[in-house]
């Protein structure tokens, strides 16, 4: 009788054990970032796909954003200032908001959607039909890049 009461007692312990485990697990999957959201900070903060090549770009000015988001829209998204050039906060709640995106000079430009984000970073076309400044390079993303870019703008904020 002992015995088995040993052998219920281990096989507790190895059950409450395995149960600690997979909750320390899970738990370390909720707070770090997601496989998309590291290929989106890739792509934002290095200009590098999921496959450690420059992401393709066509139109804009060739060479003026050295190949990565993060230099004209800084690190946190709020927008970089060089000499003449200021690049605009493209946080999301910034793009997205209902009263239209705040721009730099105070005024308010047009409200973007998760589409029409895609469609300003790929041709340069924002809601409503109009373009963006050449500053604005058009980047070629992949389907898995442009989802890891969009999961990670929406860490800024």
């Amino acid at each position: 009788m002992a015995g088995h009461r040993g052998m219920a007692l281990g096989v507790a312990a190895m059950v409450a054990a395995a149960a600690s485990v997979g909750a320390a697990a899970t738990l370390i999957v909720r707070t770090g970032p997601s496989l998309t959201q590291t290929v989106g900070e890739n792509v934002f903060s290095r200009g590098i796909g999921p496959d450690s090549r420059p992401v393709p770009r066509s139109g804009g000015i060739v060479g003026l954003a050295a190949g990565k988001c993060s230099t004209c829209h800084g690190a946190d998204g709020r927008g970089q200032h060089s000499g003449l050039l200021r690049g605009p906060n493209i946080t999301y709640s910034n793009l997205t908001d209902s009263r239209g995106m705040l721009l730099s000079n105070g005024r308010r430009g047009p409200a973007y959607t998760d589409q029409t984000i895609r469609r300003a970073v790929t041709t340069g076309r924002v809601p409503g039909g109009g373009r963006l400044s050449l500053t604005m390079p058009r980047w070629r993303l992949s389907d898995q890049e442009w989802a890891g870019l969009l999961d990670f703008l929406q860490t800024l904020d």
